[in-house]
């Protein structure tokens, strides 16, 4: 399931509680030609939460995650692309039947993990951001977003029931491609590609992140706009967003 914390510009749709799930975003980072890129997944239009958005891997807190996020991001990321944030190499022809047993319920990751052999690198995984969806929404998350380097030898890909495209972007062109109209963006997804557009390589971007990065959460108390949040890249959010809805009246 991707995560995301929901966070348009628009405000709620009512004020009864809802309960606040943890959840993780990955991040995935590698270095192209032409500075950083980003691994992401456009959603299935059907899916409940943000379904049509374009957003990272992620997903919600399991209790078999034994309560750690870092836990909760390396799953969402083997179910979700099939990549695995392990220490050392990965069997070359891959865990297909393990990833949809693991995705179905039908394994436990950390079951998975033992069987294999291959112990979870969490240290890979650096903060970078953390958001909670605003009152009001049907469902709500306090999300921590994470960056990690792809792991040498691996590749991530789409094979999920969860996503109908996916691909590798530069933080600017994925940017560009949401104020053209050609993908829908959260608040939070726009955000942390805001912040990482100007990285030349995978590993800058965690080790600024691992030093600098503000992981206060990105909140609204009951009642608050929307456009009430600062963030990165906020302004030129909310522009792209109200020229998007311009364009559709």
């Amino acid at each position: 399931m991707s995560a995301g914390v929901g966070g348009g510009v628009g405000g709620g749709v009512g004020s009864e509680a809802v309960p606040i799930r943890q959840a993780a975003t990955v991040v995935l980072l590698r270095t192209g030609a032409d500075g950083v890129e980003t691994f992401l997944l456009r959603r299935s239009k059907g899916m409940v939460f943000a379904g049509g958005m374009t957003v990272f891997p992620g997903g919600g807190l399991d209790p078999a995650d034994a309560g750690d996020l870092r836990v909760t991001a390396a799953r969402e990321t083997f179910e979700e692309c099939g990549v695995l944030l392990v220490d050392g190499a990965v069997r070359p022809s891959g865990y297909a039947a393990e990833r949809a047993a693991v995705e179905a319920h039908e394994l436990g990751f950390a079951a998975f993990l033992r069987a294999a052999g291959l112990r979870l690198d969490t240290d890979c995984l650096v903060p970078v951001a953390r958001w909670i969806t605003p009152p009001g929404r049907p469902r709500r998350y306090d999300t921590m977003f994470y960056l990690a380097p792809l792991p040498a030898g691996q590749e991530a890909d789409r094979r999920t029931t969860e996503a109908v495209a996916a691909g590798w972007a530069r933080p600017g062109d994925a940017i560009a491609e949401f104020e053209a109209g050609t993908h829908t963006l959260m608040a939070p997804t726009y955000s942390v590609l805001h912040t990482l557009r100007d990285f030349d390589t995978a590993e800058d971007a965690p080790g600024w992140a691992a030093e600098a990065a503000d992981i206060a959460p990105v909140a609204l108390a009951d009642g608050e706009a929307a456009d009430a949040r600062v963030f990165p890249g906020r302004d030129d959010y909310i522009r792209s967003h109200v020229d998007h809805q311009a364009a559709q009246r």
